[in-house]
């Protein structure tokens, strides 16, 4: 009789622990499915404030400026375009930067294989109006 005691009280245990076990685990699949779902709605959120910012920028006017013409015909306007780059130093690099003054890219020139008046150059900036100018002047100053 204290034997299938013993037996009783093991497998009123081990169902204990099992019955533990799966509370915890389905509070858990809970919580990852309402974290998900949090998730989601902020994703959805993001994506209508982006959509409103592209709308946005959409209407915004474009600077237009005049262009000369023959005396025949009326005049016409084009879209100005300010791309504007700028070579300079960026620690032992030559840095691509755009007008604003962000970092596009790194170009793999070593500075010490650059005359000193080129260095002293792109410490101060050299500034380029379109990219067939940069590929001129990187043509020039590779090794």
């Amino acid at each position: 009789m204290g034997l299938s005691k013993l037996f009783l009280f093991l497998g009123v245990g081990v169902l204990a622990v099992c019955l533990v076990l799966s509370i915890t685990t389905l509070q858990v699949l809970r919580n990852a499915i309402e974290e998900n779902d949090l998730i989601q709605e902020n994703a959805y959120s993001l994506v209508g404030e982006l959509n409103g910012c592209v709308r946005a920028l959409g209407e915004l006017s474009t600077p237009t400026v005049p262009v000369d013409t023959e005396q025949d015909e009326p005049a016409k306007e084009v879209v100005a375009t300010a791309d504007r780059y700028w070579l300079r130093t960026s620690g032992d690099k030559i840095g691509l930067y755009n007008a604003e003054g962000k970092l596009l890219k790194l170009v793999e020139i070593p500075l010490d294989s650059l005359p000193a008046s080129m260095r002293k150059e792109l410490a101060r900036g050299i500034s380029l109006s379109s990219l067939e100018e940069l590929f001129d002047l990187l043509r020039d100053l590779e090794p």
